[in-house]
């Protein structure tokens, strides 16, 4: 039990580190939203399906109504996502999509009623005053695109929240594996037509990154999401993916240039003392 919680961690703390590139490498791909959307959602599909065919696991087994929910809302919230990262800066988006622990926490205590402690309220709180912190100097605008983006990454924080506290019941049925299978299916089938529609069509390098993309963000990062998830459960793991937001600002600013000011340091500070902290609770979650 002690070795399952501590690989969970693990998992979740690598997950969120690989996370934390999907800014820049949506910038760099500079495409269509729905383009990128199709790219991210459709390596996971078929290498995963394809892997659970070569084993001959029956797919779309039981009920699948939650399943097929979290895959069409995933589907959205990767657009809106991506939305985000094209519109505003990669600190504000990622900022604004860490208010998605909040809403998983909400909705595991009222979907799922889980048991939560003070100690384990007490580091939401630090998680939350950390995300505000770092946003502390950010200008609202209706009329800008930054306004756009944060709109469109408060709605992606919602879904996520909602989408991980559903799904939460239903991975005792299927594998880690499955679970990223049908979390990206639909979105694929989804996207799939825009890319001819949409201009331009992508170059072979775009293509390439694009591939990695989805390898590493939505193929890697998920199954190692979903099996913390198993082990740790909705809470622990949506507090220590608060590390994808340190992550993502740091290569930010190391890679696109973008500021990195004194409350973002101090704001990032509490996220990872946060953090930490929770791997200390005895709450199995």
């Amino acid at each position: 039990m002690v070795k399952n919680i501590k690989s969970g961690y693990f998992e979740i703390i690598v997950a969120a580190t690989l996370w934390g590139s999907s800014g820049i490498l949506v910038k760099i791909l500079a495409l269509p939203a729905t383009t990128i959307s199709f790219f991210r959602l459709l390596f996971p599909t078929i290498i995963l399906g394809g892997y659970l065919v070569y084993k001959k696991t029956k797919l779309f087994r039981g009920d699948n109504k939650v399943v097929l929910a979290s895959s069409a809302l995933t589907a959205l919230r990767i657009y809106l996502y991506t939305i985000a990262f094209l519109f505003t800066s990669v600190g504000n988006a990622v900022i604004i999509h860490y208010t998605w622990p909040i809403f998983a926490v909400l909705f595991s205590i009222i979907i799922l009623k889980e048991k939560v402690n003070l100690r384990t309220l007490c580091l939401v709180a630090i998680s939350f005053l950390g995300a505000v912190l770092i946003y502390a100097n950010k200008q609202f605008s209706l009329d800008s695109k930054d306004f756009i983006g944060m709109v469109a990454v408060t709605l992606e924080a919602i879904i996520m929240g909602f989408t991980t506290t559903i799904l939460k019941p239903g991975l005792e049925r299927y594998s880690k594996y499955e679970t990223v299978f049908y979390y990206n299916f639909l979105g694929a089938i989804i996207f799939l037509p825009f890319v001819f529609i949409n201009k331009p069509f992508p170059t072979v390098n775009q293509m390439l990154l694009g591939t990695a993309f989805s390898i590493v963000i939505g193929l890697v990062g998920y199954v190692l999401f979903f099996s913390a998830l198993k082990k740790i459960g909705v809470i622990k793991t949506s507090l220590l993916s608060y590390l994808e937001m340190v992550s993502a600002i740091a290569l930010a600013a190391i890679i696109l240039g973008e500021a990195v000011t004194w409350n973002m340091v101090l704001g990032g500070s509490l996220v990872v003392f946060s953090a930490l902290g929770i791997t200390k609770s005895k709450e199995e979650g």
